[in-house]
């Protein structure tokens, strides 16, 4: 089958997820939040440069030359908000919630870091002009499986907008596997047209980003409370 490439501009949605200490999404109350309230999302991939290893011999001239390949350790994220949204802080971070007389969540309470707030991100964009395959418009996917606590940048108070932003960083041993959600279309089995399920194939314990072009939209109902993601 032929290969597809596509370009990615505008973040459309956003959706976290809560997952366990083994990476694998928690199904209960207050588990993912579907949002567009982001500015923006940077992506770094954090790599370990392998051991470069050269050798002369007596004459002084190379012998061995060899260089190890680097390896993945991990990828970070930078999310900045259009706002305070109390329950992506609390879930990201693990921090305490705040909530008002009516327990209603109005924002966030930050002490120590903690380690026991584990998340998954997914993100999607517009596929600037491409054709609509089989009547379905395609979209950027993007799948960062695996995040431990991350932490709450620097803000500042003043005449202009505050803008609030977390960091995270991935680590190994994933347990996304295909995912919870309906992402992509699955394989049409005749007489029926595809259909949206989860991913095709389950990721791999070490994958840390994970990107594909879909034709499943992302999600609609884009609310700043977080939500039970049922089993």
């Amino acid at each position: 089958m032929p290969t597809t490439c596509w370009p990615s501009i505008r973040g459309l949605a956003m959706r976290l997820t809560k997952v366990d200490s083994c990476g694998a999404p928690i199904v209960g109350p207050k588990s993912t939040i579907e949002s567009d309230g982001y500015v923006s999302a940077k992506v770094t991939l954090e790599y370990e440069d392998g051991e470069s290893t050269n050798q002369k011999n007596a004459a002084g001239k190379l012998c061995v030359v060899d260089q190890a390949p680097a390896q993945l350790k991990n990828a970070s994220v930078e999310l900045a908000f259009c706002g305070v949204n109390p329950d992506l802080l609390v879930m990201t971070t693990g921090q305490d919630l705040v909530v008002d007389e009516a327990g209603n969540g109005v924002g966030v309470s930050i002490g120590d870091p903690t380690f026991d707030a584990f998340w998954a991100l997914e993100m999607w964009s517009d596929v600037p002009g491409a054709a609509c395959g089989a009547g379905a418009r395609p979209f950027g996917y993007f799948l960062l499986p695996f995040f431990t606590a991350a932490k709450l940048g620097d803000f500042t108070i003043e005449e202009k907008l505050a803008n609030f932003s977390v960091t995270a960083t991935t680590k190994r041993g994933n347990g996304w596997g295909v995912g919870p959600y309906d992402v992509t279309l699955q394989p049409a089995v005749a007489p029926a047209l595809p259909a949206p399920g989860p991913l095709l194939t389950a990721l791999s314990a070490d994958k840390h980003l994970h990107m594909q072009e879909v034709k499943v939209p992302p999600p609609t109902t884009l609310e700043c409370a977080a939500k039970a993601l049922a089993a």
